[in-house]
């Protein structure tokens, strides 16, 4: 379906103590005994992922839109769970007794939540005594009439079947439908009748149990310390299996001051010695930074910042705004600052404990405990969380009684940058709200590359906007940004426009070499590739084209004109991070303005291409309009010529 999203590929099982009121992590309570087999505990009905709980801030959005739309948030005072479901922006279940309730959502064509009951929350509303002489929640009953035959769950009932328990609902609204003995729920479509969503032939009452997450606390807190305990072992062992010289490197936490990161931190808190380090990406909200600051301090734990200062604002000029799909941000903002951090500190190399899940999204499910990061090698990434749940995560933290980010009180799911694409289009409006300086910040930048209608809409957010963006495009007639950047084929000639020339002729001609022999006549630059000859002329003056094309047309291949492109790139739009010298075998490559090429040492190994940004991003930066018909080659080709 076009709105939906891909599932991580890791679910987790959770229960619910009916006794206590909790959601429990394994099948037995640690309050009150309960088990499936005394019939106190249930299996949770877990309907999408990472389930968490909810706290302050988010309870008090949930109060509000019950209040609203059905005139009573009673239902809500004991624990609440949501889980992540596919939408097209924030689409939660909310969990109420045990039970899918309600359904959460957001709205970004009208830009506010939207509250739908399911059935079982319809039944608990209708069915508390706290809710008698409630009039909004009989202007959201309907009944549906004696002379409506078969089924209901999914249908339309029409109009001339339905009574009202007092004032005609609203169209759009969310109703508790009522079918003999049977409770549901669907939404009202006003003279073409309602559409149900739900329907229940067992009779459902809140169970009026006001608990609290200590108490779940209390009731998982066997669990919680297995699931400590084996975090902590294989991180031992790990460390006991180390090489000698592995073993000397030192032991970091990396903390962003997000709700992972520090349950990765209490793992090691006590147990190991370790040295934190945060990266200021310089979009950090303020709350986080002082937070990290002010938490490292009160635990004594040594914190190292890599910041990367104005990096952000200054690579944008050359990147553009960056996107779900192209995530340039991350490698200038934080990889950039914690590889020249570790090369500045610790030649040798760290060992570095991550807070990633495998339930946080589809493109970590993946991640095992132990890895080299790929764009520095001198880093080993250990995941002792890998396998847990926000549910786990969240109850551990608790466990521990440490304070957690301030920011997740104000119903924030993540407390990451603030202005990443990533986040979600209602986290930007709410931004708009808490932090309405940053929000204008922001604003204010995004106007050079887009116009109100496209940056209302969020489309700013993607490069190649998704099927679910498309619907609203055309509904509200907006129109894709223009790409600024081309590579394009006119007869036997190709162009790479929009690029302009900025750098030296002994810079290209550097970089050019990484691929081949090259030399300038003054005009044009000349490179053999592949045992291939290859023309390559800078723009002259205003312009802004650079044309490249093989010596033999016959010649000419897709992935080598593409590498051309890369390095004509990669030196006009430098950002100078330099994790392309960190990751250099040979130290070919220097940092003096942009990374400087001593052709001498460089071995032509490719590694560079593989750690750089415009490498990695160059299919989003730069439209291609190339005809097929390349020839292909049949086996891999090395770098060298």
């Amino acid at each position: 379906m076009s709105g939906r999203k891909k599932q991580p590929v890791v679910s987790h099982r959770y229960f619910w103590c009916s006794e206590c009121g909790v959601p429990i992590i394994s099948e037995n309570c640690g309050m009150c005994g309960g088990n499936p087999k005394n019939g106190r505990v249930k299996k949770l009905i877990n309907p999408g992922f990472d389930t968490r709980p909810a706290l302050n801030g988010t309870k008090i959005l949930l109060k509000r839109l019950f209040r609203e739309n059905f005139g009573s948030d009673s239902i809500l005072e004991g624990i609440v769970l949501l889980t992540k479901t596919g939408g097209r922006d924030r689409d939660e279940e909310i969990i109420i007794d045990g039970r899918r309730a309600a359904h959460l959502f957001y709205d970004i064509e009208k830009r506010e939540y939207r509250l739908e009951l399911r059935g079982a929350g319809a039944s608990m509303l209708i069915n508390h005594s706290g809710n008698k002489e409630n009039h909004l929640l009989e202007k959201r009953t309907v009944r549906i009439r004696k002379g409506f035959r078969g089924h209901i769950k999914g249908k339309v009932v029409p109009y001339e079947f339905i009574e009202f328990g007092g004032e005609e609902p609203d169209e759009g609204d969310s109703v508790i439908v009522l079918h003999g003995s049977k409770t549901g729920s669907g939404i009202y479509l006003g003279k073409r009748g309602v559409k149900v969503r739900d329907i229940l032939s067992e009779e459902i009452r809140w169970s009026g149990t006001i608990a609290t997450l200590k108490d779940a606390v209390r009731a998982n807190r066997n669990v919680l310390k297995h699931l400590e305990k084996r975090g902590r072992k294989e991180i031992e062992k790990f460390m006991d299996n180390l090489s000698t010289n592995d073993r000397r490197k030192p032991l970091l936490l990396s903390f962003s001051g997000g709700k992972d990161s520090l349950a990765a931190m209490m793992l090691l808190y006590g147990y190991l010695p370790f040295e934190a380090v945060y990266i200021d990406t310089g979009i950090e909200f303020p709350e986080t930074v002082e937070y990290v600051k002010k938490l490292c301090k009160e635990l004594h734990v040594k914190l190292h910042i890599a910041s990367a200062g104005d990096s952000f604002f200054d690579a944008i000029q050359n990147f553009g705004p960056p996107a779900k799909d192209y995530r340039w941000c991350c490698k200038v903002c934080k990889l950039a600052p914690v590889t020249k951090l570790i090369e500045d500190r610790w030649k040798n190399g760290v060992i570095s404990i991550e807070g990633r899940r495998q339930s946080e999204s589809f493109s970590r499910s993946g991640i095992e405990f132990a890895q080299i990061n790929p764009f520095l090698k001198k880093q080993i990434q250990l995941n002792p969380i890998r396998e847990w749940g926000a549910l786990e995560v969240w109850l551990y933290i608790l466990w521990k009684d440490i304070p957690y980010n301030p920011l997740y009180d104000n119903d924030m799911e993540r407390v990451g940058c603030w202005l990443c694409p990533s986040s979600l289009q209602s986290e930007f409006d709410e931004l708009k709200k808490t932090h309405p300086e940053l929000h204008e910040k922001w604003t204010s930048v995004l106007e050079q590359w887009f116009d109100k209608e496209q940056i209302e809409s969020g489309l700013w957010r993607w490069k190649e906007p998704p099927p679910k963006m498309h619907g609203i495009m055309e509904k509200r007639g907006i129109s894709e940004p223009e790409a600024p950047m081309k590579l394009v084929k006119e007869e036997s000639l190709y162009f790479l426009r929009g690029l302009g020339r900025e750098r030296s002729e002994k810079e290209m001609a550097a970089s050019l070499n990484m691929l081949g022999p090259t030399n300038y006549n003054g005009e044009h630059y000349e490179l053999e590739m592949h045992g291939e000859e290859w023309v390559i002329k800078p723009p002259h003056g205003s312009e802004r084209d650079w044309e490249i094309h093989p010596l033999h047309e016959k010649n000419r291949d897709k992935k080598d004109l593409e590498l051309i492109s890369k390095q004509i790139m990669r030196v006009e739009r430098c950002a100078n991070c330099g994790v392309c010298a960190a990751s250099c075998p040979t130290g070919a490559i220097k940092l003096d303005g942009i990374p400087s090429i001593d052709t001498e040492k460089c071995i032509r190994c490719g590694q560079c291409f593989d750690s750089c940004v415009i490498h990695h991003y160059f299919n989003r930066m730069v439209v291609r309009r190339i005809p097929e018909g390349y020839r292909k080659r049949n086996e891999h080709k090395g770098r060298e010529s």
